[in-house]
């Protein structure tokens, strides 16, 4: 993650492997982010975005419908999992809730 004031405002830079998650205020602040990294890294193939309300990060939702909160979820994700599950992994086990170790 990286931190720094862009014109007296916070900015946010999130990323996992090649993803990244641009936050600022301005529009043009991420617009100006996002040109220069693809400036330097979109050569050989173009960089995606996306822009929204509701997005989809590393297999995450991000809805930020109600102005001040975010709502987080994986539901599509797991959806996804399941329906993507080999048949042989059909089925049910029994698991214990609790572990107890002795020393």
């Amino acid at each position: 993650m990286a931190n720094k004031s862009i014109n007296s405002k916070q900015c946010i830079i999130i990323w996992h492997v090649d993803d990244l998650k641009i936050l600022h205020v301005k529009k043009n602040v991420i617009d100006d982010i996002i040109r220069l990294l693809s400036e330097k890294f979109g050569k050989e193939s173009p960089l995606t975005s996306a822009r929204g309300k509701v997005l989809e990060y590393l297999g995450i939702t991000l809805d930020y419908m109600t102005k001040g909160k975010v709502k987080i979820s994986m539901y599509k994700y797991i959806e996804k999992l399941l329906t993507e599950l080999p048949s042989d992994m059909n089925g049910s086990a029994k698991t214990q809730l609790c572990h107890t170790y002795s020393m």
